[in-house]
């Protein structure tokens, strides 16, 4: 596991770069706010590893994943359930959304 900032995940989406981004948060954290083009995949969820691979079905495929903030543990351990289920390109958000929200506020004023 790779661990990249907010001005890293800007460059894989500025670029388009293929990957996919994962939100490891509970459904209903999802859909208050997520990062622009994330899918969630909650760790909690005991079909994790299924939906994994349904989502990234090529365990060479690039996958970034983020949970609320640097102080959570949970995209921590989603990255490494990730990696254990054969997964070799796989980044953690260090920020979480917090920090990619707070940079936005903050860039306003």
């Amino acid at each position: 596991m790779q661990i990249i900032n907010r001005r890293e995940l800007e460059r894989m989406l500025e670029r388009r770069q293929d990957f996919v981004l994962i939100e490891a948060l509970p459904e209903e954290d999802f859909e208050t706010q997520h990062l622009p083009y994330a899918i969630n995949i909650p760790l909690e969820d005991e079909r994790f590893a299924d939906r994994l691979r349904e989502a990234v079905p090529e365990p060479e495929y690039d996958i970034v994943v983020y949970c609320s903030d640097p102080a959570s543990a949970i995209s921590r351990e989603a990255a490494r359930r990730i990696e254990d289920l054969g997964y070799v390109s796989v980044y953690q958000y260090q920020d979480g959304k917090v920090g990619w929200f707070q940079a936005d506020r903050d860039a306003v004023h």
